[in-house]
């Protein structure tokens, strides 16, 4: 009975350890994974932000076809957006940045005002389970 008790005590950080390394896989290395990471942290950006088509893994590659800053009265907008960096630098606080292209753009710079953020995506993010 002991051995067994043992035995789960031991084994049970293991498994929560193997299963939030696969969660944190999951969001680094599928589109779905990036789409939420986007759209958790564009909460930070005051304004609104509207994100077109994301398109591969926040790990090595991916692409943003359209973004659009909403703040105050100005409008900014970047198209075409292609980050290719190497993620596992990080780890040795390195940002290693291979290449980062953008198709056109119109940046306007606009004063602060009080608006709240507000985030817009494509119509849903469809996680293979539930969260």
């Amino acid at each position: 009975m002991k051995r067994k008790l043992i035995y789960r005590i031991l084994i049970t950080p293991l498994v929560i350890a193997g299963i939030l390394l696969i969660g944190a896989y999951f969001f680094i290395a599928t589109e779905i994974g990036t789409q939420w990471v986007i759209k958790k942290s564009a909460t930070y950006v005051p304004g609104i932000i509207i994100v077109n088509d994301v398109k591969g893994r926040l790990i090595d590659e991916f692409e943003i076809r359209r973004v659009q800053f909403k703040y105050c009265e100005n409008v900014s907008e970047l198209n075409d957006i292609r980050i290719r960096w190497n993620f596992k630098k990080l780890f040795s606080k390195v940002f290693e940045l291979h290449e980062a292209t953008l198709g056109s753009g119109i940046i306007n710079i606009a004063k602060q005002c009080e608006d709240k953020t507000e985030i817009r995506l494509p119509d849903e993010i469809k996680f293979p389970i539930k969260v």
